[in-house]
């Protein structure tokens, strides 16, 4: 079939014990992934000197329909509680990401101007996650939302 729809009537996703190391590479690698997921999608509009070319005539013109998304339906999906060990030691100019109040709370904390994480166990409880009927893409980014703020609400946790 060359349909890209998707049914998971139900699904379970077991995780084991992670050991995460977070370096400058991997953090920038993980924030350009991040922004090509999130900021995907989103058009901001026209250029003036498209929208002039193209004032008077008929929208249907050179119209070519995009092509659909793959479609997920997601009825009954669990992911399993994960468990990591983080290390990991950056120089607190990669953190711009952050609010600026977290970071002036992580330079009072560290009492330097790098952020160390040695070995410190962050556990993620498990989710039974709400049924989705939508572009696979939405699915994706409400789940890495929920488990990104879990991650920054732990952090914080474990900073005090």
């Amino acid at each position: 079939t060359s349909s890209k729809d998707m049914l998971l009537s139900t699904a379970e996703l077991k995780l084991d014990r992670f050991d995460v190391t977070v370096d400058e590479e991997v953090l920038e690698s993980m924030l350009h992934w991040m922004n090509s997921v999130f900021l995907k999608g989103l058009d901001f509009g026209s250029p003036a000197p498209v929208l002039l070319r193209t004032a008077g005539k008929p929208i249907t013109e050179n119209y070519v329909p995009p092509p659909l998304p793959a479609v997920v339906q997601a009825e009954d999906v669990k992911i399993s509680e994960v468990n990591l060990t983080v290390w990991t030691s950056l120089q607190l100019r990669y953190l711009e990401f952050l609010p600026g109040y977290v970071r002036t709370t992580l330079t009072v904390l560290s009492f330097s101007n790098k952020f160390t994480l040695d070995g410190v166990a962050i556990h993620l409880d498990e989710k039974a996650l709400n049924p989705h009927r939508g572009p696979a893409q939405d699915y994706a980014v409400a789940i890495a939302s929920d488990y990104t703020n879990t991650m920054l609400f732990n952090t914080a946790r474990l900073l005090g």
